[in-house]
């Protein structure tokens, strides 16, 4: 099919840029000896999901119940849901869910614990999660260091779930317009995280895991001491924001949207049918 024979708008994407943002950020990982969960809410396609679990990760990131139902359904047996889960009807559709794959969930809170250790005690299989703290961001996540502790500690008690580590999404790296700035934010971030991990320790709450992930650090954390995990997205397509943050290239970005002038009522004006 020649690209002018598509009904516009359509999104079209390069499967050859595809597979190279893929096998970049494997390699990335693999040689800082880290594992890569990349996050599929940029995608949302079990066949791209698949081209990144084929060529390594160790599993998938879903942002919500039903994009990991997608996946389980597609095959995919590993997932972590990088959001709280709360409610009857979303806890009845994960357990489904857990009875077909390892489903990892992340959590900021005793209430979404309590109903997550509900369904680790009924099914006789605890729940394994992260529990979030706020590095920066701003969004969910309680701070590092004691507030986040003291957090642990309650969780500890509750039976059915299983706290296997930290997590954050060092979304404020966005704001790191230079290589320098994101990394005084990824130093930042570890070192809050790995503070928090030993006071966990110490508080007798151990766990292994610290889960990251962004598109402009991940390659700057994947580097750092302490990190297990890295959970980038937006590298598998890249975009105009993060060719203005320096970790992509027109060349490296994947997708785009043909469209078609439809007006050009001035020299100066045009209207294009894609919103």
């Amino acid at each position: 099919m020649n690209v002018f024979d598509l009904d516009t708008p359509a999104l079209v994407i390069d499967l050859d840029r595809v597979e190279h943002n893929i096998s970049e950020m494997v390699q990335t990982t693999k040689v800082a000896g880290v594992r890569l969960r990349p996050h599929t809410k940029t995608h949302k396609m079990p066949e791209i999901a698949k081209l990144q679990v084929d060529a390594g990760a160790s599993g998938i990131t879903c942002a919500k119940v039903g994009e990991a139902e997608v996946m389980v359904a597609a095959g995919f047996d590993d997932i972590l849901i990088a959001y709280p889960i709360y409610g009857a009807a979303k806890l009845a559709r994960l357990q489904k869910l857990r009875e077909k794959a390892r489903i990892i969930v992340s959590l900021d809170s005793v209430e979404v614990a309590q109903g997550l250790g509900r369904l680790g005690v009924t099914s006789g299989h605890p729940l394994e999660i992260y529990v979030e703290v706020d590095t920066g961001h701003h969004r969910m996540g309680r701070a590092p260091g004691r507030p986040t502790v003291n957090l642990v500690t309650q969780l500890a008690e509750i039976d059915g779930i299983t706290i296997i580590g930290l997590l954050t999404h060092a979304g404020h790296a966005y704001g790191a317009d230079t290589l320098a700035k994101r990394d005084v934010v990824v130093d930042r971030e570890i070192a809050d995280l790995t503070m928090t991990k030993q006071l966990c320790a110490e508080a007798g709450v151990p766990f292994d895991e610290i889960s990251v992930g962004s598109t402009p650090s991940a390659r700057s954390e994947s580097l750092r001491q302490g990190v297990t995990e890295v959970r980038p997205g937006t590298y598998v397509f890249n975009d105009t924001t993060m060719i203005k943050l320096g970790v992509a290239t027109e060349a490296t970005c994947a997708a785009h949207i043909l469209a078609m002038v439809v007006a050009r009522p001035t020299p100066e004006r045009f209207v294009i049918d894609a919103g």
